[in-house]
C-alpha cells in the first residue's frame, strides 16, 4: 500500500476547515483565532530562532551590518513572542505553574535572553501527562502534533531536495569548472545550500522529537517520522 503524505499545507486546510465557526445567519465563517493559528505561531517563532542562532553562530565576528541586521531580527522575532504570549494566556491559562521548576526559572528570565534563546513552553515542552491536560485547552496537543507532522513532512522534503542539490552540484563543477574562481563560485554555492540542509535537519530534529514525546502520551505521531 502506498504510503500517504500529508503536508503541512494539507493539514493547515483541514484544520482551517474544522474551526469553522457557523454564525446566526447560518453562514460558516473563519475566526481570527483558533488553536492552529496559535500553534503555528509558535511552530514559525521556533523556525525564526532556529534560523537566527545558525546564522549567528556562523559568523564570529560580524561587522556593524551584520550586527544591526541581528538587532533587526531578535527585535521582530521579539514582538512575535509577545504576541504569542498573549494568544497562550487563552489557549495555556497560566502555563507556568505547570513547569518544572527548571522551566519555570527559563520563563521567568524570558526579558534575559536574546529573542533566538527564549523558551515558547509549547504541550509538548510539558512532560507531565496530567498537567499537560490542565495546562491546554481541549483538543490543543492533538492540534499541534497535526501540525508538527506537517512540519516534520515538509523539513523532510526541504532536506532532500537540498542533498539532490549538493549532489548535482558537485557533479556539475567537478564536470565543467576550472580555475580559482570558478572553484570559488561554486564553494559558495555548496555552502548557501549547506546551510539550508542544516536549516532543514534542525527543523526536522525539533518535529520529530516533539512526536517522540507526542506518541509517548498517546497523542499523534506515526512510525514514519523517525530519527534522523
Amino acid at each position: 500500500m502506498a504510503e500517504t503524505v500529508t503536508t503541512m499545507k494539507d493539514i493547515r486546510l483541514k484544520l482551517a476547515k474544522e474551526e469553522l465557526v457557523t454564525s446566526g445567519e447560518g453562514v460558516e465563517v473563519e475566526r481570527e483565532d483558533t488553536p492552529s493559528t496559535f500553534i503555528l505561531m509558535g511552530l514559525e517563532v521556533e523556525e525564526s530562532q532556529r534560523h537566527l542562532a545558525i546564522d549567528v553562530k556562523a559568523i564570529a565576528t560580524p561587522t556593524s551590518l551584520q550586527e544591526v541586521e541581528f538587532l533587526k531580527r531578535r527585535t521582530a522575532i521579539s514582538k512575535r513572542i509577545r504576541a504569542f504570549r498573549r494568544l497562550q494566556r487563552t489557549y495555556m491559562l497560566n502555563v507556568r505553574k505547570y513547569l518544572t521548576p527548571s522551566q519555570q526559572a527559563l520563563w521567568d528570565t524570558d526579558d534575559d535572553r536574546d529573542a533566538e534563546a527564549v523558551r515558547l513552553f509549547l504541550p509538548s515542552d510539558i512532560a507531565d501527562k496530567a498537567k499537560r491536560v490542565k495546562a491546554c485547552a481541549e483538543g490543543l496537543p492533538e492540534v499541534k502534533s497535526s501540525l508538527r507532522e506537517g512540519e516534520a513532512h515538509d523539513a523532510l522534503e526541504t532536506l532532500r531536495q537540498g542533498l539532490r542539490v549538493r549532489t548535482m552540484t558537485n557533479r556539475f563543477w567537478l564536470r565543467n569548472s576550472t580555475g580559482q574562481r570558478a572553484l570559488t563560485r561554486g564553494q559558495g554555492v555548496l555552502r548557501q545550500n549547506n546551510v539550508r540542509i542544516h536549516k532543514a535537519k534542525l527543523r526536522y530534529r525539533y518535529a520529530q522529537n516533539a512526536l517522540s514525546l507526542g506518541a509517548r502520551y498517546r497523542l499523534r505521531g506515526p512510525q514514519i517520522i523517525r530519527k534522523l
